[in-house]
C-alpha cells in the first residue's frame, strides 16, 4: 500500500504543485503554452500499477479541466 500512496503523493500532488504553479506564472505574465505528457496507462491501465494508472487518467483530466479554466478566464 505504501508503493500505491508514494505513487499518488508524487503523480497527484506534485503534477497539481506544478501545473498550477506554471498556470500562475503564465495568468500573471500575459500567457504562456503548457504542455504536459503523461502515459497511455492513463488510457487503458496497467494491472500491474493501478495507482499509477490512475494517477495518470487524473493527470489527463486535470489539465482538460485546466484547459477549460483558461478559456472560461480569458487566458486563451
Amino acid at each position: 500500500m505504501e508503493v500505491e500512496l508514494n505513487t499518488a503523493r508524487t503523480n497527484v500532488e506534485g503534477f497539481i504543485r506544478m501545473v498550477d504553479t506554471a498556470f500562475a506564472y503564465f495568468k500573471k505574465n500575459g500567457g504562456g503554452y503548457l504542455a504536459v505528457i503523461s502515459s497511455i496507462a492513463g488510457t487503458k491501465g496497467l494491472g500491474v500499477a493501478p495507482a499509477y494508472s490512475a494517477t495518470k487518467r487524473f493527470q489527463n483530466t486535470y489539465i482538460d479541466a485546466l484547459e477549460q479554466l483558461a478559456h472560461l478566464q480569458n487566458l486563451k
